[in-house]
């Protein structure tokens, strides 16, 4: 579930920001508050279930479940600093 609309603010070329950005909304289901987006399949492929990951300039996420269909998973927080702390040295 997530708790509410976050809004990012993403450059189209990471090295080169002078290329513009793009703004990404992220709101949740008026039903159930959950959220469906994409990710690519190769950050998809380097998540491991139940270790928290920052989905960049929204928040912090916990996988729960990995599937063909797509990753399940877990709101966890907002703060940077959260994904930072959780990150193994």
């Amino acid at each position: 579930m997530c708790p509410e609309s976050f809004r990012a603010k993403l450059p189209l070329h990471p090295d080169k920001p002078e290329r513009g950005y793009r703004e990404y909304c992220v709101k949740p289901d008026s039903k159930d508050n959950t959220v469906t987006f994409w990710i690519t399949k190769r950050d998809a492929d380097t998540i491991n279930i139940g270790k928290m990951i920052r989905l960049m300039e929204l928040f912090n996420i916990e996988p729960r479940r990995v599937n063909p269909k797509g990753i399940e998973a877990n709101f966890s927080s907002e703060p940077y600093e959260h994904a930072r702390a959780a990150k193994p040295s």
